[in-house]
């Protein structure tokens, strides 16, 4: 499959395409070229796997894929261009609360091993790993102090502090359950390195279960929130995120904060006898002022 990068990119930045873009463009398309040759696919094979995709992944990470491809076609001269999907607004970003935390903490599948590999995968989810950050894992990549993520989005690897509680889950995950199909692999299947699509479904089922949204990135979420509530200084939480740069995180978070404010006061404030909940469903059904 041949994508022309040097020429693209060069194209790009005669185009003025941020710095960011060009470089969130050119990592995605090396993915997709490894799936589909956008050189000579079709509009129907574009679309069939495009379909494919929705199967598995977020709907917003998809939608920047989508727009990678459309640029490209551009570039080449292609009269294609594909359609993004509809997405949620701001204020519907699912965020678990502390009663989803610890259903999704508990879950169970029918073999204790599956239960053992996937409940560590929810873990590290939990520490605001990507999906492919996760796939990623090396056994080596882990130890008491530290979690190393290679091959992060925009080429930002990064450590972050291992909690005492993961490591010996880990541990006992290593020992007694990991199947040793692959050499390296943290997590793995009996066919090898374990799959961003496989760790997507493993999150779709307890969603499913339980009733929420829930996707890999709704733990990061969760933690990004978690790390600002606790005081942490913006540019510790960018760097333990792996963001490219302050401002995508303070974008990041001004977005996931939005979505919570009006469930905190409605849950948290009492003043003046609290607030009744037919008004409070009104409001949200509105989107307010």
């Amino acid at each position: 499959m041949s994508y022309h990068r040097e020429e693209f990119l060069m194209w790009m930045f005669n185009e003025r395409y941020r710095r960011a873009t060009i470089d969130d463009y050119d990592r995605r398309l090396r993915r997709i070229f490894q799936e589909i040759d956008l050189e000579t696919a079709t509009s129907l094979e574009l679309t069939k796997w495009i379909m494919n995709q929705e199967m598995h992944r977020g709907k917003v990470a998809l939608n920047h894929d989508i727009k990678a491809i459309n640029v490209y076609m551009r570039f080449l001269g292609r009269d294609i261009k594909l359609k993004t999907w509809h997405t949620r607004s701001v204020k519907e970003i699912y965020i678990p609360s502390d009663e989803d935390m610890k259903k999704i903490l508990n879950f169970r599948w029918a073999d204790p091993a599956i239960t053992k590999r996937n409940q560590l995968i929810i873990r590290y989810a939990f520490l605001a790993l990507r999906r492919r950050e996760i796939a990623n894992l090396n056994i080596s990549d882990v130890s008491e102090n530290w979690i190393s993520i290679r091959d992060s989005k925009m080429n930002v690897s990064r450590r972050i502090p291992m909690p005492k509680e993961v490591w010996r889950l880990t541990q006992e995950y290593i020992r007694y359950y990991r199947i040793a199909s692959d050499k390296y692999a943290l997590f793995t299947t009996p066919q090898g390195r374990i799959h961003i699509k496989t760790i997507g479904a493993i999150f779709w089922q307890i969603g499913k279960a339980l009733g929420v949204p829930l996707h890999v990135h709704a733990c990061r979420h969760w933690r990004a929130v978690d790390l600002y509530r606790k005081g942490v200084d913006l540019e510790a939480i960018r760097q333990y995120l792996g963001h490219a740069s302050l401002s995508t995180t303070q974008v990041y978070l001004k977005s996931l904060l939005a979505s919570i404010t009006l469930s905190q006061i409605y849950e948290k404030d009492d003043l003046f006898g609290g607030y009744d909940v037919k008004s409070r469903s009104v409001e949200e059904k509105s989107g307010g002022e």
